[in-house]
């Protein structure tokens, strides 16, 4: 995303689009996600410097949302999980029973 960003700041004048144009084409090139999460934005985002701003600091967001949730599913047990065994209970006394 950072890179995509410096690139078409490197070169909006040399790109053939104009200040409209250039935000559509930046759009195009974001994960459907994040473009979903800045149509959404309360505040209308106007110019492509902006666009850029917003859909970085979405992207880190985003990014280091995802590590948090594998470290936590890896050290914790989900809450409300099943404690049973599979087979849904443990079996005693006669044949079929459930206790």
């Amino acid at each position: 995303m950072t890179s995509m960003c410096r690139n078409s700041k490197r070169s909006p004048g040399g790109s053939g689009y104009e200040r409209r144009p250039l935000i559509e084409e930046f759009k195009r090139g974001l994960n459907r996600s994040i473009r979903r999460k800045l149509a959404e934005a309360e505040e209308l985002l106007t110019t492509i410097g902006e666009w850029q701003e917003r859909a970085v600091r979405l992207d880190r967001n985003q990014r280091q949302s995802k590590m948090k949730e594998r470290m936590l599913g890896r050290n914790t047990a989900r809450p409300g999980g099943n404690a049973q065994p599979r087979g849904g209970g443990s079996y005693g006394g006669r044949e079929g029973q459930i206790t």
